[in-house]
């Protein structure tokens, strides 16, 4: 009987799980989802929490060990802080806050005597500050030091991490004598740490670190599904003035869109293009009417392409549309659709309407051997489009790979 209501357990968190994703794609669509699909989607972290829980407790029961060996005291600090955690949520601006009160909990369950909460900046290769209980900002200053450099590659990319080396500065000015180091994961990837330190040395237990795991997935329900981590992803992924990914993000998309394409072998194009004569456009009409420019072609675009296609700006007026499954010949036509559509925008300026063309480069897997060389071809064939008279669409073929000489 207990098997097939685990089954049936299994079941329907599997179908809770979905809700949150179909409510983040409504999301990325700009639309707003129905408050019942926001409601559960806000639930499900609660629920996953409580169905860990009750696998926890099958488990140890199941192999004879008495629920008093579990540590009464904390999991009931663990339940409570759940319940915090659920009052907490209907404010999920307040991401400070909570990260806070969760890390208050770490250090009461685990008895530790610090806690700190880090997140990965991608952007800047660094992890920084969430939450800790580290007072003095000299103290802790030096600890984010130690752990973008002494620590870094234990704790980056790793599951949970035992630290009996704790030889690093601030932590020999705290005697620090051991720690565990716990991921922060969304979706699977991790996003952050949840560092925990004591002065004594500590003997890790299978409760501590499964209740530790369980919070550092429960950080990451919550910031997934906070306003202000999606504003911060957001600033750290897109560029501030148009609005599209930047060039940073851009590269590890094309990246991972690359990889994808050769090992499901699928298609995969690259259009680049840049604005016609936009210094001249800067000089005539000033640079918040460019400014302005780079904003509208910007939005022009993402209204002419699919959902799973990207854009972003590869560096001042050049952009870069990547198109999942889609041949030379069709991204031809996306580009050359854009193109027209892009000369029929009315710019208003100082002077009167003002209209401007853009070149366009297009480039498909098939020419290329790696990510760089997709970016490259494609490179080529606007520079070709921009050499032979402008506002027009150039594909990257064979018979360009001597610009490529001569371009250097």
């Amino acid at each position: 009987m207990k098997k097939y209501i685990l089954k049936i357990l299994i079941g329907f968190i599997i179908f809770l799980n979905i809700i949150p994703l179909i409510y983040m794609y409504v999301l990325s669509q700009g639309l707003t989802p129905s408050s019942l699909i926001h409601t559960i989607s806000l639930a499900v972290p609660l629920i996953n929490i409580g169905s860990f829980m009750y696998l926890i407790l099958s488990k140890a029961l199941s192999h004879g060990i008495s629920s008093a060996s579990l540590d009464k005291e904390r999991l009931s600090m663990f339940i409570n802080v759940m319940k915090q955690i659920n009052i907490s949520m209907s404010s999920l601006d307040d991401i400070e806050k909570i990260l806070n009160t969760i890390n208050k909990t770490i250090l009461d369950i685990m008895k530790a005597d610090y806690c700190s909460i880090f997140l990965y900046d991608e952007s800047a290769g660094k992890f920084k500050r969430m939450a800790s209980n580290i007072k003095d900002p000299n103290l802790f200053a030096l600890l984010q030091n130690d752990v973008n450099s002494y620590l870094f590659n234990k704790l980056i990319d790793k599951d949970d991490v035992f630290l009996s080396d704790c030889g690093y500065k601030s932590g020999q000015i705290r005697n620090i004598s051991s720690g565990v180091s716990i991921p922060v994961r969304i979706s699977g990837y991790n996003i952050g740490v949840v560092l925990v330190e004591f002065t004594r040395i500590y003997k890790s237990d299978d409760n501590s670190i499964q209740i530790l795991n369980i919070l550092g997935s429960q950080v990451g329900n919550i910031l997934k599904n906070s306003n202000s981590y999606r504003k911060m992803h957001f600033a750290a992924n897109m560029d501030n003035l148009t609005k599209v990914y930047n060039r940073h993000s851009l590269d590890k998309i094309i990246d991972n869109e690359y990889r994808n394409a050769l090992s499901n072998k699928d298609d995969l194009s690259l259009v680049m293009f840049d604005i016609d004569n936009f210094k001249k456009c800067n000089d005539t009409y000033g640079h918040l009417f460019g400014d302005k420019v780079l904003i509208e072609l910007a939005k022009c675009v993402q209204k002419s392409i699919r959902g799973a296609d990207v854009i972003g700006r590869f560096g001042g007026e050049e952009f870069v549309i990547l198109l999942p499954s889609t041949n030379l010949e069709n991204a031809y036509y996306v580009a050359d659709k854009i193109r027209e559509k892009i000369t029929q925008l009315d710019l208003q300026s100082d002077q009167g309407v003002v209209h401007v063309s853009a070149s366009f480069g297009v480039c498909n897997i098939y020419y290329t051997e790696n990510q760089k060389d997709l970016i490259t071809k494609a490179d080529i064939a606007l520079y070709v489009a921009k050499r032979t008279g402008k506002n027009k669409v150039v594909a990257y073929t064979e018979e360009l790979a001597n610009i490529q000489r001569e371009k250097k």
